[in-house]
């Protein structure tokens, strides 16, 4: 026993049922720049489970001012909750590889704590293990663990680096929220959600992957607690869906997303255009996104802010000085101006697109594309080129000879079709003339569209074809 400010402070004890703890008081070591200091180390020994502390409990919670050094020996089993709560003199921690687990908030408020080696026999860490070790600056999760609980790592500020494994199904609300330090997260293909405000404030985050085995991101139980938000430094954010899921604007508040680039898989670029949240992103390549058949080009594109007309140009060679086609389209992409023979499909919704045809298969063009304000200033010019396919045709697009229309449009779920008065059959074609969609239709009947990924796509009765949009 040592006497301490007059009271009797037990330096050994129990901390489990076949658990023994003792605390050397005079213990030297040398600390950064500041030399030979004196500290305490504290060895846990025995076999078994750590108890589970309640807030301050812990026999050495009195004695931690000065507690420097913690050595758990191998035949522990567990680490107990609130174990070493405000222990912020801890400089080094010794897990063996028998300890399975790391109870709850077990080492909040170790301020000092800059490394720790957690093995690989650990599969469970508990909510808010780590909350505050504001001097942790890397951290490697262990492949047995399969859940990030809520506040894991809340605001360890100076974590630049984390290793999530592939194994982890769950990363939980606030989990890595105000990690200042943090500058790119690749989030596994095991994981199914991100919680709300899990990477929230994470100012130094540029950049972000997010598979497509997550099937809901968290959008925050009140404005700024969404899973991205407040990442003021984040320029790029790449998604593996085919088809976009729906989230709420809330997942990324406090972001400009028209300053975000948004990476998405090849060919879904006109899905995301048309998905609310998505679409206020920088697609990347879908500023100018062609989807191209055998006979024809389905152009789509964005509108630019503050433009008053688009003038695109397609070439029929690389130099871009054999011109084939000219359109000229106002703000609301609307055609003003044709050059060329082709058939005109486009709607104010923000998105736009047209459908170029009678080109040739299997045959490469080249555009450019030039947004102008209205004193003529380009506000956005690009180029690139398409090649249309060896086959599969889509149908000629023929609006003014419309019998029907299509309420709503754009369309989440399910659409009607007006005009038509007897059982009609009804086919849906996707942008690359694919049929996706056959049935016969009765007379003011729904037609779901639930299966089918956002994008545009073309609905056909007879020799009529309308446009439609799935968000």
């Amino acid at each position: 026993m040592t006497a301490m400010y007059g009271f009797a402070q037990a330096t050994s004890g129990t901390c489990g049922e076949n658990l023994t703890w003792k605390l050397d008081t005079a213990y030297y070591f040398v600390y950064e720049n500041y030399g030979e200091v004196r500290g305490s180390k504290l060895t846990i020994s025995g076999t078994g489970e750590m108890t589970d502390f309640d807030i301050g409990s812990a026999p050495w919670y009195v004695l931690k001012s000065n507690l420097t050094h913690v050595v758990i020996e191998e035949g522990v089993t567990s680490i107990g909750n609130y174990a070493f709560l405000e222990c912020n003199s801890i400089v080094s921690i010794d897990i063996p590889n028998s300890v399975k687990s790391i109870g709850r908030f077990a080492f909040v408020n170790c301020f000092i704590l800059t490394s720790i080696d957690i093995p690989e026999s650990v599969t469970s860490i508990g909510i808010g293990a780590f909350q505050y070790c504001k001097a942790l600056t890397s951290i490697t999760i262990p492949n047995g663990v399969t859940s990030l609980e809520n506040a894991v790592f809340y605001s360890c500020r100076m974590l630049t680096s984390v290793t999530i494994p592939n194994g982890v199904t769950r990363i939980g609300d606030d989990a890595f929220n105000s990690c200042y330090g943090l500058t790119s997260v690749t989030i596994p293909s095991s994981v199914a959600s991100i919680g709300n405000g899990a990477f929230s404030n994470c100012i130094s985050l540029t950049s972000v992957t997010i598979p497509n085995s997550v099937t809901s991101i968290g959008n925050g139980a009140f404005i700024g607690n969404g899973a991205f938000s407040f990442c003021t430094k984040l320029d790029s954010i790449k998604v593996n869906w085919e088809k976009p899921i729906s989230i709420d604007s809330l997942v990324f508040y406090g972001l400009t997303r028209s300053n975000i680039t948004l990476l998405v898989p090849p060919g879904t670029a006109p899905a995301y255009l048309a998905a609310p949240v998505w679409q206020d992103f920088k697609i990347e390549g879908a500023a100018l996104s062609f989807n191209p058949s055998a006979n024809a080009a389905v152009f789509v594109w964005k509108s630019v802010p503050s433009t008053a007309t688009y003038t695109l140009v397609i070439y029929s060679d690389e130099a871009c000085t054999k011109v084939l086609y000219t359109y000229v389209f106002n703000s609301e992409g609307k055609l003003v101006e044709l050059k060329s023979s082709s058939n005109i499909n486009a709607e104010d919704t923000g998105i736009y697109s047209y459908t170029i045809s009678g080109l040739s298969k299997s045959t490469t063009y080249y555009y450019k594309l030039t947004a102008e304000d209205k004193d003529k200033n380009v506000l956005k010019n690009e180029q690139g080129n398409f090649t249309t396919l060896s086959g599969t045709y889509i149908p000629v697009i023929n609006e003014t000879a419309s019998a029907f229309s299509i309420y709503p449009n754009p369309v989440s779920e399910s659409f009607r079709i007006s005009g038509i008065t007897a059982p009609t059959a009804v086919t849906v074609l996707d942008i690359n003339g694919k049929l996706v969609l056959k049935r016969t239709v009765a007379p003011d009947e729904t037609i779901s569209v639930r299966h089918l990924p956002a994008g545009i796509y073309f609905v056909k009765t007879g020799e009529t074809v309308k446009k439609i949009i799935v968000r």
